[in-house]
């Protein structure tokens, strides 16, 4: 796992690069959030990225078994004064996804979520994975927000959170993560390793949410039905289903998805390939829980203190059967083209 306050394996040649300009880099922050833009933030001698404002930038971060790639575009470039009074140079570089910053008027009648990201995520060059949702919106409409916000409200009506991984954008169910990934975690990690370990548990059920099924029977009859009648959280628009059995079949399926979400927080070695919306396992040596990962920060610094700090959910009934992870697709890599960065291959697809 490395050592416990330097990177894995003891390498050091990680490297941002932005046009022309390659650096060596060992002073950088990585801050990657559920429902938020990737934030990058290099600090030290950059000065010489100045020119380099809106341009695609990528950091390579060489570190053997948890080596990864971060692409997005340079931000802004500022002047910052230390704790002692010391000024240092940082460049802030937004992830791919933040290219999604515009948006039109638009509306969709009686579509899968699902079809309705396709729309939204295509034109940018990205791959779209995202959970299967079965009902149709009967309006969902765009106006004054951009293409990423209209995805988070998506995502938000659902029951599901937002990701934008290099390319790819993913929108999934926390708790079918995790019994996704039961079969094969991410990384598993001893808790009696970790540093700041907390844990608490959510004192209101998630997904207690009211919810309405409505449609036209075989009589040409309207039907509706609700679930968690009695929540005090209605979503705004009934959801279509093709029959009576069906909008039956879908409330009992939510109220039984009520749960009680644990969260916790830990610090551990630098770890960057544990990013949001990614899993963990963590065991104590008799028991191993599979976490979502919320939030995920990544600290090197000059002097090698490396560190990893994450926000986790789990949901307190997790013993539920697994849910096995695609393998039909090769995950993409992110290319530049035009100035601008897309997926190497381009796939749409439902887990």
């Amino acid at each position: 796992m490395g050592d416990e306050d330097g990177h894995a394996g003891g390498l050091m040649a990680d490297v941002f690069s932005a046009g022309s300009t390659a650096l060596n880099v060992s002073d950088y922050d990585i801050e990657e959030h559920c429902g938020q833009h990737d934030l990058l933030t290099i600090n030290g001698t950059v000065k010489s990225l100045a020119a380099e404002i809106g341009k695609p930038a990528a950091l390579q971060i060489d570190q053997g078994a948890y080596s990864r790639k971060i692409v997005g575009y340079i931000d802004t470039q500022a002047t910052s004064m230390g704790r002692n009074r010391e000024t240092f140079d940082a460049v802030y570089v937004l992830g791919a996804s933040s290219v999604m910053r515009s948006g039109g008027e638009r509306k969709w009648k009686a579509k899968r979520p699902f079809d309705i990201a396709s729309e939204i995520v295509r034109p940018y060059g990205f791959c779209l994975e995202m959970d299967k949702y079965e009902y149709t919106i009967p309006l969902f409409a765009q106006s004054a927000e951009s293409d990423w916000q209209l995805l988070n409200r998506l995502a938000a009506e659902i029951g599901m959170a937002l990701i934008g991984t290099n390319t790819v954008i993913r929108m999934v169910d926390p708790v079918r993560e995790i019994r996704r990934r039961k079969l094969r975690p991410l990384n598993t990690v001893d808790i009696r390793t970790l540093t700041d370990y907390n844990i608490s548990q959510s004192p209101v059920p998630l997904g207690y949410e009211g919810r309405v099924f409505q449609g036209v029977d075989r009589f040409r009859k309207t039907f509706s039905v609700t679930a968690n009648p009695n929540a005090t959280i209605v979503l705004p628009a009934p959801e279509t289903v093709r029959s009576l059995e069906d909008a039956l079949s879908a409330a009992e399926r939510i109220e039984r998805r009520r749960h009680r979400m644990k969260r916790a927080t830990c610090s551990m070695s630098f770890m960057p390939v544990l990013r949001s919306g990614t899993t963990l396992a963590l065991t104590n040596g008799s028991d191993t829980r599979v976490w979502f990962i919320v939030e995920s920060r990544h600290i090197s610094t000059g002097n090698d203190k490396v560190r990893t700090y994450l926000v986790l959910n789990r949901d307190d009934d997790d013993d539920r059967t697994a849910v096995d992870a695609w393998r039909g697709s090769q995950w993409p890599e992110p290319v530049l083209m035009d100035n601008q960065w897309v997926s190497s291959i381009r796939w749409e697809r439902e887990l």
